[in-house]
């Protein structure tokens, strides 16, 4: 018989608000009426921040219960609860939030946590493996690939060495200037730094304003970055060496694509920066340089992610619609779709924007009209009007009430697309 796992979400988990309730007497309930459905029931929780808390473990039976530690890669709870008392748990990681697309992975925390939770004492027993909990796929696909290969690993690794390797896996071929950009890679994008729990936000999906180092795109997250874009740029310059020989290789298309697009949002960074600074400073000189820099990265963004269709917006909205042959439906499913990488609610929200992309489609039409727009109000106070603040909210509403078509151009070669953005910029 195949034993039934049960995910229980419970509002423990987050709030940890018990309003008066015996926690631990509910818990018992609980689990009483799943094993009375079926004998071989887990109770699976997921552990975050405080929670489980030690009252609702005290009424649960072990035999039937599996903790997932969500987020080890940057919190070792299972470290600091010892192997939550012995109950079974699982070292599992999110790294992706909203199935944001910035590089991140934290490949160190993930090469050595799962071995550390083998070698702890106290947390080793009640291990049972390792897992994964993203918010979203089809993103940073190392980080995948290095954690579902922890789960046969009994000591630790070489990161360098592994990723060496992995560049070989992936595209196929011994090449030098791929295993050097990935070394790269790691010391920049996919490092573990201290504070970086999740990818660093581009700034061009930042609601508008004039926060420079606080702005975000979302709640709970940051649009600063940890490493030296300098370097990182160079190694997308040794990756794309490859191009020739590679160019028609899948996975050497995907990553072409999101390297560039990661090294076009570090200079859209940089010229955020500047832009503020120069507003700051009534430098309308400077403004003007920078304010078209910026909007015009935007622009080379979206033409080079609307040559690839994991990095484009009609794939995400067909693939909605497809779900129904019924047109009531499949407006629905799109609105729904829609609704989800944009607004995220019909009203104005803290989630607003939670999982905003970098897609082609929607870089031009959802993000750029309130960049431009908030830009040309920037300017029209620079030069004494007295005008009102941008409401992009409404227009980005309409967006995701409309249902205009996206289709993906073909013919385009998205690793030639990616080295000509890719010149452009870095002389």
């Amino acid at each position: 018989m195949v034993k039934l796992i049960c995910l229980a979400v419970t509002f423990f988990m987050k709030v940890g608000k018990p309003g008066g309730i015996d926690v631990t007497d509910a818990a018992r309930r609980v689990q009483t009426a799943m094993k009375q459905y079926n004998p071989d029931a887990t109770w699976v929780i997921q552990a975050w921040l405080g929670n489980p808390k030690k009252e609702l473990l005290a009424g649960l039976d072990r035999k039937h219960t599996l903790i997932v530690d969500l987020a080890a890669e940057f919190w070792d709870n299972w470290r600091k609860r010892k192997g939550f008392d012995g109950f079974p748990w699982l070292w599992s990681h999110i790294s992706n939030y909203g199935a944001n697309i910035g590089l991140h992975g934290r490949l160190d925390a993930i090469a050595t946590g799962p071995i550390d939770g083998r070698k702890d004492p106290e947390a080793s027993p009640s291990m049972k493996g390792t897992s994964s909990t993203p918010e979203g796929i089809e993103v940073n696909p190392v980080v995948f690939d290095l954690l579902n290969e922890m789960r046969w690993r009994s000591e630790y690794l070489d990161i360098d060495t592994w990723l060496k390797e992995y560049s070989v896996r992936r595209y196929g071929a011994e090449d030098e200037n791929l295993k050097k950009a990935w070394i790269i890679f790691h010391r920049t994008a996919y490092g573990t730094y201290s504070g970086h729990r999740r990818p660093s936000e581009s700034v061009f999906c930042a609601p508008p304003s004039l926060k420079r180092d606080k702005i975000t795109a979302s709640a709970w997250s940051q649009c600063r970055i940890f490493y030296d874009p300098d370097l990182f740029a160079q190694g997308v310059g040794l990756f794309l060496q490859s191009a020739d020989h590679l160019k028609q290789t899948s996975t050497y298309q995907y990553d072409a694509v999101d390297f560039v697009r990661q090294y076009l949002a570090d200079l859209g960074r940089e010229a955020y920066y500047n832009l503020v600074d120069a507003y700051r400073a009534k430098d309308t000189k400077q403004f003007d340089y920078w304010s078209e820099r910026f909007l015009q990265l935007i622009k080379d963004q979206n033409e080079l992610l609307s040559t690839h269709k994991c990095f484009f917006v009609g794939r995400w909205l067909d693939m909605a619609r497809s779900k129904s042959k019924q047109p009531e439906l499949q407006d629905l499913y799109e609105h729904n779709a829609r609704m989800l990488i944009g607004t995220w609610t019909e009203t104005l929200s803290p989630v607003r924007d939670y999982a905003h992309k970098e897609w082609g489609g929607l870089l031009k039409d959802y993000y750029l009209p309130r960049w431009t727009n908030y830009i040309a109000y920037l300017k029209g106070t620079l030069e004494g009007r007295s005008l009102t603040v941008p409401n992009s909210f409404q227009v980005e509403k309409a967006w995701v009430n409309a249902h205009n078509k996206y289709v993906l151009e073909t013919g385009v070669d998205p690793v030639e697309t990616a080295k000509r953005m890719y010149r452009k910029y870095h002389i």
